[in-house]
C-alpha cells in the first residue's frame, strides 16, 4: 500500500519554505563574502590599487582548432 500523499496545501507551504531558505542562504553568502573581502582589504590595503595582471605578464596564445 502506498503511503498517503500530503495535501496540496502542505506541498505548497513546503515549497515556499524551501524557496525562502534557499534565498536566505544565497543572500547570506553574498553579504558574508563582502565582509570577508573588506577584512582582507583592511589587512592588505595595497591590494586595492594592485592591477589584476601586470602589464608585462605574458599572455598565452589562443588555442587553434583544426
Amino acid at each position: 500500500m502506498k503511503p498517503p500523499t500530503p495535501p496540496t496545501r502542505h506541498r505548497e507551504k513546503a515549497a515556499v519554505i524551501f524557496a525562502i531558505v534557499v534565498a536566505v542562504i544565497v543572500v547570506l553568502f553574498f553579504v558574508l563574502r563582502v565582509f570577508w573581502h573588506s577584512d582582507v582589504q583592511e589587512r592588505d590595503p595595497d591590494s586595492l590599487n594592485a592591477p589584476d595582471m601586470p602589464n608585462d605578464a605574458p599572455v598565452s596564445a589562443p588555442l587553434e582548432i583544426e
